[in-house]
This record gives C-alpha cells, sequence and structure tokens, in this order.
C-alpha cells in the first residue's frame, strides 16, 4: 500500500525518463525567460542574476547546462528556474509539467505576465512609429519651406529634427 506523499518505482522511473527530455529542452525553457543568442553550438545572453552590460550567461545545449562567466553560477534547466523564480526543486518540476503533466499555477501567472508586457512593448512600438511619423512629416514641412523664408532658427530646428530622427528610428530597430 502507498501512503500518501509515496511514489512507487515505476513513477520514479517516468519521472525521471520526463525530466530528461524536458532538460534537453534547456534553451527553450531559459529562452523563454532571457533573451538568448546563437554563437556556435553555445547560446548566448545576458546573465538574470546579476547586472552586467555584455553577455556572459552561456546555455549548451549537447551539454544541457548553463554558466555564467561573470558570477560563476551554473547548473542544468532545475537549478536556472529554482534560482530565477526563487522556488525550490518540486516548484521547478512543476514548473516543467513533468508531476502532473500540466504547468503550475506559477507558471501560467509568469506567463501572463510575459504576454502583457509583450503587448505593452508593442504598444509602445506603436507609438514611436507614430512619433516617427510626425517627425517624418515636420521634416517634409521643413525642407519644402523656401530657402529665403528660412532663417539660423530653421537650419537649428531641422539639425536636431534629424538627430532625433536618426536616435528614433536607431530604437524602433532594436
Amino acid at each position: 500500500m502507498i501512503k500518501y506523499g509515496e511514489t512507487n518505482e515505476e513513477e520514479i522511473m517516468i519521472i525521471k525518463s520526463e525530466l530528461e527530455s524536458v532538460k534537453s529542452q534547456i534553451i527553450q525553457v531559459i529562452g523563454d525567460r532571457i533573451p538568448l543568442k546563437r554563437r556556435g553550438t553555445t547560446w548566448w545572453g545576458r546573465c538574470p542574476f546579476h547586472v552586467e552590460k555584455t553577455a556572459s550567461f552561456a546555455v549548451s545545449e549537447p551539454k544541457r547546462h548553463f554558466k555564467c562567466f561573470s558570477c560563476g553560477v551554473s547548473g542544468d534547466v532545475l537549478d536556472f528556474l529554482r534560482i530565477f523564480h526563487k522556488t525550490d526543486f518540486r516548484g521547478a518540476v512543476a514548473m516543467l509539467g513533468v508531476a502532473d503533466g500540466k504547468p503550475s499555477h506559477q507558471d501560467s501567472e509568469w506567463q501572463r505576465a510575459k504576454r502583457k508586457d509583450e503587448k505593452h512593448k508593442a504598444e509602445l512600438k506603436a507609438h514611436w512609429n507614430q512619433l516617427a511619423a510626425g517627425l517624418r512629416y515636420i521634416r517634409r514641412l521643413i525642407v519644402k519651406t523656401e530657402p529665403l523664408e528660412r532663417d539660423a532658427d530653421w537650419f537649428t530646428a531641422e539639425l536636431i529634427l534629424d538627430e532625433k530622427l536618426d536616435e528614433l528610428e536607431a530604437e524602433l530597430r532594436k
């Protein structure tokens, strides 16, 4: 008879095999939480565990392992989830949906927050696009004005406008 909280050997083997299959998806799991870029066989990004300007966080799919070369944090996908979400081993396993085949409540909240953040970014980008269009229109009006009607302030405004348009377009490309 199995008491509550105990698992038999068969269940342990199933959970281990599911964990191994999920560990092979380390790029997807970590990539859902931080931006990663591929260089060779390794994926690189900024470490989420400390503030940095350059990518020192490496994720290796063949090794199923991550490591930050700045702060030294390393481990597998479960270690990443445990540290990133400040949870224990069981919480990390539940986030991967291994225990019962369904994502945990914490993970669905995280996904909901991520969707909200993506929607906010899309709205912000739309506003930036509108602003850029308005600045381009003003630029066309300045250029269409007869050179004899312009004074020094017009040229200064044109230079500032060109500079701001370049900055805005560079921001929109990100």
